[in-house]
């Protein structure tokens, strides 16, 4: 039988349209000739600067899967998000949401890793659909996805640097007592962003770091099972795989389970998190989805038995409705080796996961911060889109990255609702960031696909059944995420992604209207 897989080790270097001859005839002539002008005009504006650095090569594939994994944070993030299957889904939804979820993740990654294949930049989704339409009808679509990666990444990355910041502040809670002023859990976020810093303006480190990171998830995955295998629930086999458990409101199980997947989901976000190095990767046509799909399998297998092994120790979920500790995984450690040792372990486990996962973040998002700024797509771009000569890193961008971070912590200041608001729309973001390029693609036909190394679609309906997959599942994850997790709906359990999603299309809206349709160049050469 045919693989649906192939890899072509000769794949032509050419990533780019050909310039045809105009006896042809047909729109596609005109539209690629338009397309040569635009990325003439590109290329002379670059060879014009005064000093043109590159990005150094510094990534391998070893040091990309540990960043990789290290942003998406499978097992970790699945204890901080335990909590919500007390309530909504229960075992059932953990550990068959894990694998269902897994599933749609590796048709999403392997629909990435052929674009991804085909033509590898910083800025992924947006660049992607450069390349698949013509640059008279790509910029505002291109212009959208860049603006919708950007927001996806920095409230990602505001998510971790907060998430850390409250073990911190918990831990001190559950010890002394205090209770922390908001002003003053908004400076440990602000601690936790600075701690973002060394890892980005070094790149010396990067591979190093990314190495770590993986060395420590895994580690801190086996010290964990080790704790907890110390004091073992011993569940049914039928209670973990079978029971379901429905007290968010919604009277309808399907539908709580459905709503169930959205926190799955959130817990493997980033998935494109590799895509956005590729300029700074070895054999990035190869590598890249490499390790796309080699990450989200091992993601979800990952998930998925620690999501078995967490229901087995988390006993009967009733139990665990009001909690004096306030988080799951904080009671499971301190049943498991006592109160202190517990709350230690926990706190160091999950605040050193939060700096990795942060620091990896915002190294992407700064990459699409400078992309767009390569082509004109944000403010102050000819500023943004500076690399520094010494260390070979966008700097500017990472520190254009950082402050937006911070300022979107001032949110918890105005309350929870601001900043739940924040956090909802992530899983959003991701999702339409990823559909987009391949609906495009659909649309315009996979023929349009270079020669590449990673070819899904060497058997013709694998290609299209996993785009088309990849589509679907897109667009449910999307819409299913804008429901409340809990019924009644009160001003305190609104879901605000909407909200989100509509200051975010004003600000973007108004720089396109003001700058943005005359700047922003669709095409550029790679």
């Amino acid at each position: 039988m045919s693989q649906p897989i192939s890899f072509d080790h000769g794949a032509s270097p050419n990533v780019g349209p050909k310039l045809p001859s105009l006896s042809e005839g047909g729109n596609k002539d005109i539209d690629n000739v338009k397309r040569m002008s635009i990325e003439s005009h590109a290329c002379s504006k670059e060879i014009s600067d005064s000093v043109q650095v590159t990005l150094e090569k510094r990534f391998s594939f070893w040091s990309l899967l540990g960043y990789q994994l290290s942003v998406m944070a499978s097992w970790s993030n699945y204890l901080v998000i335990a909590g919500t299957f007390v309530y909504i889904g229960g075992p059932v939804a953990m550990i068959y949401g894990a694998l269902l979820v897994g599933f749609f993740q590796f048709m999403t990654a392997m629909s990435l890793s052929e674009l991804a294949s085909a033509w590898p930049h910083a800025g992924g989704s947006q660049f992607w659909i450069t390349q698949l339409m013509s640059p008279t009808s790509s910029g505002l679509f291109s212009y959208l996805t860049g603006w919708m990666n950007i927001l996806a990444y920095l409230t990602a990355g505001a998510s971790a640097n907060f998430a850390g910041a409250q073990t911190v502040t918990a831990l001190v809670t559950i010890l002394n007592g205090y209770e922390w002023p908001r002003y003053q859990v908004f400076l440990v976020y602000c601690a936790m962003c600075l701690l973002d810093i060394p890892i980005n303006v070094f790149p010396k480190y990067y591979s190093a770091f990314n190495i770590a990171s993986l060395v420590c998830l895994m580690v801190f995955l086996v010290i964990t099972i080790a704790v907890w295998a110390s004091d073992f629930q011993h569940q049914s086999a039928q209670y973990v795989f079978t029971k379901f458990i429905n007290s968010s409101g919604w009277k309808d199980s399907g539908m709580a389970f459905l709503i169930s997947l959205t926190q799955t989901t959130y817990a493997a976000t980033g998935l494109d998190a590799v895509v956005h190095l590729s300029e700074e990767t070895h054999d990035p046509k190869r590598t890249i989805p490499l390790v796309l799909t080699t990450s989200v399998a091992i993601s979800t297998l990952m998930s998925f038995g620690f999501a078995i092994f967490l229901v087995f120790k988390m006993g009967d979920f009733s139990d665990l409705v009001d909690l004096s500790l306030g988080q799951v995984y904080l009671e499971l450690y301190t049943d498991s080796i006592g109160f202190g040792a517990g709350l230690a372990v926990a706190t160091t486990i999950m605040t050193l996961l939060a700096i990795f996962v942060a620091s990896q973040i915002l190294t992407g998002s700064s990459r699409l911060i400078w992309a767009m700024a390569r082509q004109q797509g944000v403010p102050f771009s000819n500023y943004f889109s500076h690399i520094n000569q010494d260390f070979k890193v966008p700097i500017r961008s990472f520190v254009a990255s950082f402050v937006v971070t911070i300022l979107l912590g001032l949110l918890y200041l105005a309350g929870d609702l601001a900043w739940n608001a924040i956090a909802s729309s992530v899983t959003i973001a991701y999702q339409l960031v990823f559909t987009t390029p391949i609906v495009v693609l659909l649309c315009r036909g996979r023929a349009r696909l270079p020669t590449r190394y990673f070819d899904v679609g060497r058997v013709p309906f694998i290609g299209y059944s996993i785009n088309v997959l990849t589509v679907l599942w897109g667009i449910f994850i999307s819409v299913i995420s804008i429901f409340p997790i809990t019924l009644p709906v009160t001003g305190d359990t609104m879901n605000y992604a909407v909200v989100v999603f509509g200051i975010w299309g004003i600000i973007v809206g108004i720089y396109w209207s003001t700058h943005g349709h005359r700047k922003f160049m669709s095409t550029v050469v790679l």
